[in-house]
């Protein structure tokens, strides 16, 4: 259950990063939402990652039957929010899919399914152990993802604000 919606992440990732067309038809440069980037938990996560891109780790374990990119795209993201108002707007999306919250004002295609968000400090922390300062530790890996988020890169106020709202677990 847990890669189906991973996948559905992947594809609303990819959906959310397309260029679109200005007012007369041209296409507007538009750089990547987010990247899943697939790492082990146990080990320092990359840090080679321009600090507007917004990087989503997710362990290697967790991806296993989706395909990725042999590079990913985590250079500048033209005409992308900053990635702290990234991140709480994905949070907002899981939190409303985790309370099973109606959203007739979407479309089916801009839901996503409950999955773990929490927040990695420090480059120098692993993302296991980030997930267990969480408390995240006890999630379901066969039902939900646990994506993990460098909010090292964040200004000290964006810290402060996704801290008070994070982690997201979705059987709190």
């Amino acid at each position: 259950m847990q890669l189906a919606r991973l996948a559905v992440l992947v594809k609303w990732l990819d959906a959310s990063s397309i260029a679109p067309r200005s007012p007369m038809g041209d296409t507007v440069t538009m750089g990547r939402w987010a990247e899943i980037i697939p790492v082990a938990f146990d080990e320092l996560p990359p840090t080679d990652f321009d600090p507007m891109a917004l990087s989503l780790f997710v362990s290697i374990e967790q991806t296993v039957g989706l395909s990725f990119p042999d590079v990913a795209d985590v250079g500048f993201p033209v005409g992308q929010l900053r990635p702290a108002a990234r991140l709480e707007h994905l949070r907002l999306k899981v939190e409303d899919a985790a309370m099973a919250l109606p959203s007739p004002w979407r479309s089916q295609n801009d839901t996503l399914p409950p999955m773990a968000i929490v927040g990695i400090t420090d480059p120098e922390m692993t993302p296991q152990d980030a997930v267990d300062a969480a408390g995240a530790s006890e999630i379901d890996l066969d039902t939900f993802p646990v994506i993990v988020a460098p909010t090292w890169a964040f200004s000290a106020k964006e810290r402060a604000e996704i801290e008070a709202r994070f982690p997201f677990l979705p059987l709190r």
